[in-house]
């Protein structure tokens, strides 16, 4: 079957985190992804990212998905899993915040965790982390199936949960430039429906 890898660059990816310690603040151009809060700070972090899937043939029957992040600092002592969830807003790279979306565009709730913002209530894919998380690549595998199912339109969440306790880690973005290949990536693994060709008699 074949397999695709969306690895986006600084000029095509889509991905910032945000941060309730500096909710006024755009991350947009970071070459970081925080997720969770830092041990022994008042601060919780998520991600926000999105890949293209145009790439995905349209009549795909999907039959595996793995988000891949590269972990370049632990600064967690809390096990902890982490959830994927489909997001509902239209959120900018460069413009959103824990406060906004987008300019002059409110979450529903400070953060985008709420019925409104996404997929609160369920999630595409999870990942268990320890407190001791060596550096390097980290997959999560997400369930969809189809091309509709693994996002909305605005990409995914992702996040601690549920308590965001002294359990942060520091990934790479897509803007990073001291190491390319460690740049998020998307995985899938597909198969098309068979076409017979017509026959003259």
């Amino acid at each position: 079957m074949p397999t695709l890898v969306i690895k986006p660059t600084p000029t095509t990816g889509n991905d910032t985190y945000i941060n309730s310690g500096f909710a006024d603040t755009n991350y947009g151009t970071s070459d970081y992804l925080w997720i969770g809060e830092v041990s022994g700070e008042a601060w919780v972090t998520r991600t926000l990212i999105k890949f293209d899937l145009t790439l995905i043939p349209p009549r795909a029957t999907i039959s595996s998905v793995i988000l891949s992040l590269y972990l370049l600092e632990d600064k967690s002592t809390n096990n902890h899993t982490y959830y994927v969830h489909r997001q509902k807003r239209a959120w900018v790279e460069t413009q959103a915040t824990w406060n906004i979306y987008s300019t002059g565009n409110n979450w529903q709730t400070a953060g985008g965790f709420d019925t409104d913002d996404c997929e609160w209530w369920t999630y595409i894919g999870k990942r268990d982390f320890t407190s001791s998380e060596s550096n390097g690549w980290k997959h999560f595998p997400l369930t969809p199936t189809t091309i509709a199912g693994l996002d909305l339109g605005y990409g995914w969440m992702i996040k601690a949960g549920p308590l965001e306790a002294n359990d942060a880690y520091k990934f790479v973005s897509s803007n990073y430039t001291a190491q390319s290949t460690w740049r998020p990536k998307l995985t899938i693994v597909y198969s098309l429906p068979y076409t017979y060709a017509a026959v003259t008699m």
